[in-house]
Protein backbone atom coordinates (compact mmCIF):
# COMPACT_ATOMS: atom_id res chain seq x y z
CA UNK A 1 0.00 0.00 0.00
CA UNK A 2 0.90 3.80 -0.54
CA UNK A 3 1.70 5.76 2.35
CA UNK A 4 -0.75 9.09 2.69
CA UNK A 5 1.12 12.07 3.31
CA UNK A 6 -1.53 13.73 5.60
CA UNK A 7 0.39 16.86 6.26
CA UNK A 8 1.08 17.49 2.48
CA UNK A 9 -2.38 17.11 1.42
CA UNK A 10 -3.25 19.06 4.01
CA UNK A 11 -1.00 21.61 3.25
CA UNK A 12 -2.76 21.73 -0.40
CA UNK A 13 -5.93 21.39 0.52
CA UNK A 14 -5.39 24.70 2.93
CA UNK A 15 -3.13 26.28 0.25
CA UNK A 16 -5.69 25.82 -2.11
CA UNK A 17 -8.67 26.99 0.23
CA UNK A 18 -6.47 30.04 1.32
CA UNK A 19 -5.51 30.77 -2.58
CA UNK A 20 -9.49 29.90 -4.16
CA UNK A 21 -9.67 33.80 -5.88
CA UNK A 22 -6.12 33.26 -7.71
CA UNK A 23 -6.20 30.28 -7.91
CA UNK A 24 -10.01 30.39 -9.95
CA UNK A 25 -8.88 33.59 -12.33
CA UNK A 26 -6.48 31.47 -13.49
CA UNK A 27 -8.34 28.41 -14.55
CA UNK A 28 -10.69 31.21 -15.69
CA UNK A 29 -7.73 32.83 -17.83
CA UNK A 30 -6.55 29.68 -19.15
CA UNK A 31 -9.78 27.63 -19.64
CA UNK A 32 -12.50 27.80 -22.09
CA UNK A 33 -15.22 27.07 -19.66
CA UNK A 34 -16.50 28.67 -16.83
CA UNK A 35 -15.63 27.47 -13.15
CA UNK A 36 -19.15 26.15 -12.96
CA UNK A 37 -19.26 24.15 -15.72
CA UNK A 38 -16.23 22.25 -14.94
CA UNK A 39 -16.64 18.49 -13.56
CA UNK A 40 -16.20 18.80 -9.97
CA UNK A 41 -13.64 16.30 -9.82
CA UNK A 42 -11.39 18.22 -12.79
CA UNK A 43 -11.70 21.52 -11.00
CA UNK A 44 -10.31 19.85 -7.72
CA UNK A 45 -7.68 18.76 -9.79
CA UNK A 46 -6.72 21.59 -11.49
CA UNK A 47 -7.15 23.27 -8.35
CA UNK A 48 -4.42 21.22 -6.57
CA UNK A 49 -2.43 20.95 -9.04
CA UNK A 50 -2.37 24.95 -10.16
CA UNK A 51 -1.13 25.55 -6.02
CA UNK A 52 1.22 23.40 -6.23
CA UNK A 53 2.59 24.88 -9.38
CA UNK A 54 2.30 27.97 -7.61
CA UNK A 55 3.16 27.93 -4.08
CA UNK A 56 4.84 24.53 -3.07
CA UNK A 57 7.48 23.81 -5.40
CA UNK A 58 8.02 20.70 -3.94
CA UNK A 59 7.06 18.75 -7.03
CA UNK A 60 8.53 19.55 -10.64
CA UNK A 61 5.92 20.84 -13.54
CA UNK A 62 6.44 17.03 -15.03
CA UNK A 63 5.33 14.95 -11.56
CA UNK A 64 2.23 17.27 -11.31
CA UNK A 65 1.20 17.06 -14.53
CA UNK A 66 1.95 12.74 -14.25
CA UNK A 67 -0.36 12.81 -10.91
CA UNK A 68 -3.00 14.90 -12.40
CA UNK A 69 -3.35 12.61 -15.48
CA UNK A 70 -3.37 9.37 -12.77
CA UNK A 71 -6.19 11.14 -10.71
CA UNK A 72 -7.96 12.20 -13.46
CA UNK A 73 -7.86 8.87 -15.05
CA UNK A 74 -8.80 7.07 -11.89
CA UNK A 75 -11.79 9.76 -10.82
CA UNK A 76 -12.81 11.82 -13.59
CA UNK A 77 -14.49 11.82 -16.64
CA UNK A 78 -13.39 9.54 -19.80
CA UNK A 79 -11.66 12.44 -21.29
CA UNK A 80 -11.44 14.89 -18.21
CA UNK A 81 -7.30 14.26 -18.15
CA UNK A 82 -7.15 16.13 -21.76
CA UNK A 83 -8.80 18.91 -20.55
CA UNK A 84 -6.54 19.40 -17.15
CA UNK A 85 -3.74 18.88 -19.22
CA UNK A 86 -4.55 21.77 -21.41
CA UNK A 87 -5.09 24.10 -18.28
CA UNK A 88 -2.31 23.26 -16.77
CA UNK A 89 0.15 23.26 -20.23
CA UNK A 90 -1.23 26.27 -20.45
CA UNK A 91 -0.72 28.19 -17.39
CA UNK A 92 2.87 26.88 -17.05
CA UNK A 93 3.79 27.77 -20.58
CA UNK A 94 2.78 31.36 -20.03
CA UNK A 95 4.03 31.89 -16.96
CA UNK A 96 7.15 30.14 -17.18
CA UNK A 97 8.38 30.25 -20.73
Amino acid sequence: SRKFDFFYFNKVFNGVFKNLTIIDYYIILYSDRSIKSIDIVELIIIRMCLFEILYSHKCSFFDILKSSFILSKMYGSNNGYLFISYVLKSFYLSCYY
